[in-house]
């Protein structure tokens, strides 16, 4: 597997490259001479070229949905739309026959600018393909809206140098969105006796706490008390567990930034709120029976620790 909860991307694709480095240094050792006469063969098969990327998100969506497939439900019968949209670019033969080839791809795709577009639709609650006649298996629903949650969490972290500073309010709200729209989706499915999908929550609140550094969101936790919180009163634990990984984030030793001073500065802005956090976490345990709503206590407990630890 190559996306494990908690991996940072860099570590992945290393380990992918270094992998993928062996077969070839093993082509200098003297000993191949005495291999099998077909050995070549498998070793050429071993390199097969992956498809190259797409900059039209149009285009690289299909190719990743497919890749997802391949990696994650190998056994889901195959939306035509997408075989239909993938064979057209790459000469009428699947690109992902084996699904190292799509674990490839996947590591590769999440290095590019489009992955920013293409996360951001694979991360919708419906059908990216639009094809009503066609029912997504669900598991495949929940890997493909977690990896693009990881993707841009990674992304937010390391390759916001590939976006221009005016287009990183409008990547926050479409992150805030999809926030919204999981973390309720989630409480329905509590009541709904459906699993809750709280790792994609928590994730993408560690992406919008991210690109909180990288933009120096000083009047985040106004803002989405204000914007968040007080209209979804029901999202208190989700929230908290969202400014949580505010200091989390601003201490990591994996960003890259812009301007190495906006970090200390942010940082200072953040110990002056401190007091906000502490505060909103006193009204939730006062307005919440902590012997019931566990969800709650547990997130008040987190959040704390968090921002005493580090702040």
């Amino acid at each position: 597997k190559i996306f494990h909860h908690g991996d940072s991307i860099v570590e992945v694709a290393t380990m992918s490259a270094n992998n993928f480095a062996q077969p070839h240094q093993q082509q200098q050792e003297p000993q191949l001479s005495q291999q099998p006469k077909h050995h070549p063969h498998q070793q050429q098969q071993q390199l097969q070229q992956i498809l190259p990327h797409s900059s039209d998100p149009e285009q690289e969506l299909p190719r990743v949905l497919l890749a997802l497939q391949t990696v994650y439900a190998p056994n889901a019968s195959h939306n035509p739309s997408v075989h239909t949209a993938i064979l057209t670019g790459s000469g009428g033969s699947s690109p992902f026959s084996r699904r190292d080839l799509a674990d490839r791809y996947l590591t590769s795709f999440q290095r590019t600018p489009v992955a920013w577009i293409v996360c951001d639709r694979l991360l919708s609650t419906a059908d990216v393909m639009q094809q009503p006649q066609q029912i997504e298996d669900s598991t495949l629903r929940t890997q493909r809206q977690f990896f693009a949650a990881q993707t841009l969490h990674a992304k937010c972290r390391c390759d916001v140098l590939q976006l221009p500073p005016s287009s990183l309010p409008s990547l926050r709200d479409s992150l805030l969105r999809h926030f919204i729209e999981h973390a309720s989706d989630s409480i329905r499915a509590t009541l709904e006796n459906r699993p809750p999908n709280r790792p994609l929550v928590t994730r993408l609140g560690m992406t919008i706490a991210s690109l909180a550094v990288q933009m120096s969101w000083i009047t985040c936790l106004s803002d989405v008390t204000e914007n968040v919180l007080k209209p979804h009163p029901e999202l208190g634990p989700y929230v908290l567990e969202f400014f949580r990984s505010i200091p989390e984030e601003a201490d990591s030793d994996r960003l890259v930034l812009r301007e190495e001073e906006d970090l200390w500065a942010y940082r200072d802005h953040l110990r002056n709120s401190a007091h906000v956090v502490l505060g909103l976490c006193e009204h939730a345990v006062r307005s919440c029976d902590v012997n019931k709503d566990v969800a709650t206590a547990e997130a008040v407990l987190s959040c704390m620790q968090s921002w005493i630890r580090i702040v």
